[in-house]
């Protein structure tokens, strides 16, 4: 009997030192674990994307056209959205931004302001976003500290740099990331009237206080991580943004040209 007291203790103790497993540890497996997130040196995404808003109706458009992605961690990113006539080039290599605008015929005029002085910081959050989503994990790119939200189970809390804060939702099962949630105060668009037409007017809506929402879908396995192949942007129940990725690549090497 002193005997059995004495292991049942011993195996308490054994037991109360080992620690449980978090959300985060959770979310992260779900991924692909941690020793293949933390292996992850590049990204490269292609696919097609369908954004903006139909100048009279306010409603989202339905044409497509073909987006790039580059990840380089920890400092290095640029995408490359083009559409009919016009190629833009967005991101961030170290601290040099990335800002360009290409008209691709003759027929096309374009025009683009120098980059703020805040412009790579700027860059940097809605990567951040969407690195959360996509790996639980920044690599490097912003310094996110991701933890769990006491009492909720399938939520975690990203925080970071400034004002940084973002919500993270998990597949209750799995573990998985579904949505990234985030607070953003973002011009909101309002169909046109007759009046407005009839006076010239480009566009109608206010600033708004909102919480965006980026969906991650589709995931399939590359390399060893489930990755999402399909991420939409909702604000107040409107797509702002779906893109579908044809294909993804691990850890392809990139230069500094992938930037250029």
């Amino acid at each position: 009997m002193r005997i059995s007291a004495v292991l049942a203790v011993a195996s308490a103790l054994t037991l109360s030192t080992i620690p449980s497993q978090t959300a985060v540890d959770k979310a992260r497996l779900a991924v692909g674990g941690d020793p293949r997130i933390r292996g992850v040196k590049s990204l490269v995404l292609k696919g097609r994307a369908m954004s903006g808003f139909n100048g009279v109706t306010a409603q989202p458009l339905d044409t497509t056209h073909s987006v790039t992605i580059k990840f380089g961690f920890p400092d290095r990113y640029v995408r490359v959205d083009e559409r009919e006539g016009t190629l833009q080039r967005g991101g961030f290599y170290g601290l040099k931004p990335i800002h360009e605008i290409k008209a691709l015929s003759p027929d096309v005029r374009v025009g683009v302001n120098p980059p703020t002085p805040d412009f790579v910081e700027r860059q940097k959050v809605p990567v951040a976003h969407w690195l959360l989503g996509m790996l639980t994990d920044t690599k490097g790119m912003l310094d996110v500290k991701v933890a769990p939200v006491p009492g909720s189970p399938n939520l975690l809390l990203a925080t970071g740099p400034g004002m940084f804060s973002a919500r993270i939702d998990l597949d209750a099962a799995s573990g998985m990331p579904l949505r990234v949630r985030y607070d953003d105060k973002l011009f909101i668009r309002q169909p046109l009237t007759a009046e407005d037409r009839k006076a010239g007017r480009m566009q109608r809506g206010q600033n708004e206080d909102v919480e965006v929402i980026i969906t991650f879908e589709d995931r399939r396995a590359v390399d060893g991580l489930m990755l999402p192949h399909r991420i939409v942007r909702t604000v107040k129940g409107v797509r702002w943004e779906e893109i579908r990725f044809q294909t993804i690549a691990v850890n392809t090497p990139l230069t500094a040209a992938d930037f250029q």
